[in-house]
């Protein structure tokens, strides 16, 4: 009698256990999906934060970050994922970032400009940090074959 409501039990539990793992997948189609207007008005906050960006600077960084967002929202739109057209779409995805970012040497000032390639630097080092969520020691001696 024990085993068998000890098997209902864990039954019962891995059911819940998947639903909820569903329901998770479910909700994240439309989870955070800001508009470019929200994503710019974030982007320039925590530009403003941490490149102590003038009043004048930050209406130029948000103008800048808006119509990148834009042009970004425009593309993923013309090229929805499984499309044959990714390498169009990453070229023009790379114009548009391209552009972007000689936009901002022309509003930074230099040590801005420094401050905002670290910045850029750390963030993008921070993703590729984790190859399939390893830490980055294991990463390393997996790269050199140790």
């Amino acid at each position: 009698m024990k085993k068998i409501i000890l098997l209902l039990l864990v039954i019962v539990l891995v059911n819940t256990a998947t639903a909820q793992q569903v329901m998770k997948r479910q909700a994240r189609p439309g989870k955070n999906k800001a508009t470019p207007e929200q994503k710019a008005h974030k982007q320039s906050e925590r530009m403003e934060k941490e490149l102590a960006l003038s009043a004048d600077q930050k209406t130029k960084v948000y103008a800048a970050l808006l119509n990148k967002n834009q042009k970004a929202q425009e593309i993923r739109k013309k090229y929805p994922k499984g499309t044959a057209d990714n390498t169009t779409k990453k070229e023009e995805m790379k114009l548009v970032r391209k552009t972007f970012t000689d936009e901002m040497s022309s509003i930074l000032s230099a040590e801005q400009q420094n401050k905002w390639k670290e910045y850029r630097e750390k963030k993008k080092g921070g993703m590729k940090r984790t190859k399939y969520h390893q830490p980055a020691e294991e990463m390393k001696r997996n790269e050199t074959g140790n």
